[in-house]
Order: C-alpha cells, then structure tokens, then sequence
C-alpha cells in the first residue's frame, strides 16, 4: 500500500538497522496485518530478497516466482545473505560472477554455465534495483559487470564407414 510507502521513506533516517512494524486495516470486514519492514543500507541482503519476493509476487507468474526464489535460497542468501546491502559493490558481484564460474554448482562439482550464472546475477540485479528504488542504496553500474565467455568446444563425432556399417547391423 503506498501508505507503507510514504512512512517508511519517513522513518528510515531513524532507524540504523532493519526495525519492522504491525499495521492493521479493514477492508470489506476481513482484518487485515500488514507487516512492513523498514530497510536501511545496514540491512543484510537476505531480508531486501526476501522483502522483494515478497512484494514481486502479484506481479510475475508462479513459476517465474518459484524460480527467483529457487535462486535466491541456493545461490544468493548463502553467498551474500548476511552481508549489508549498502557495502555490495561491482567488484563484489564480479568476484561472485568467478565464484559460480569456478565453484558454483551445488553439488561442489566445479562451475555452473554462463546461462546459469547470468540467470542468477538477474536475481541479485533485480533485488537490488529494488533496493535503489526504495532510497536505500546507491544505483550500481551493471556495466562494468563481465560475463566469462563460454569457451566450451563443442566436438561433432563423426564415425567412420566401417563403424557406421557396424552401427547399422545392430
């Protein structure tokens, strides 16, 4: 409701850490507990993606939501969860970038695809230019963000005659 909005813009000067309020309305007799979350730049990360979640929901699809959240409790909250939001930086996000490229599969068996990563780092972008829309942090320049590039050769096997004969009679 944009009554949270406006007094949550009122009160984040006042608060240094993350302070969260109950308010209650009425509509059509039902009763209604809004919980707003006041957030600062001392914020840690998981609270801003799951706020955004939170608020992203009626706008995107089910499955696009299960999917954000999926990214979010796998890859993002381990890495960046209680780390203040104010102090993420381009050279953090870079250094994440490697991280996944290298190390990032769950499983702990190497690097995850630049498809992945990018769909990741599409998360982490989108929660946090909700943070920079809310007055939180500073816009960050994505521009300086660098993607590894896919370096993986993909080889045509071909057989030979003898073996494509061999093939065809099984």
């Amino acid at each position: 409701p944009r009554y949270c909005k406006t007094l949550k813009s009122q009160f984040r000067a006042l608060f240094n850490t993350v302070r969260r309020g109950y308010f209650s309305a009425k509509s059509s007799s039902v009763k209604i507990l809004v919980e707003v979350v006041y957030m600062t730049e001392n914020t840690q990360f998981k609270t801003l993606v799951n706020t955004w979640l939170i608020e992203k929901r009626p706008m995107i699809t089910p499955s696009t939501h299960a999917n954000f959240v999926l990214i979010a409790e796998n890859h993002l909250i381990p890495y960046f969860g209680r780390k203040k939001i104010g102090t993420i930086t381009e050279t953090d996000i870079q250094e994440y970038i490697t991280h996944l490229y290298n190390e990032g599969r769950l499983d702990g068996a190497g690097g995850i695809t630049v498809k992945s990563i990018r769909d990741i780092i599409l998360v982490l972008r989108l929660s946090l230019h909700y943070a920079y829309k809310e007055r939180i942090v500073p816009l960050l320049n994505w521009d300086l963000i660098e993607y590894p590039k896919d370096t993986g050769i993909k080889k045509v096997v071909s057989l030979s005659k003898e073996q494509e004969l061999a093939l065809i009679q099984c």
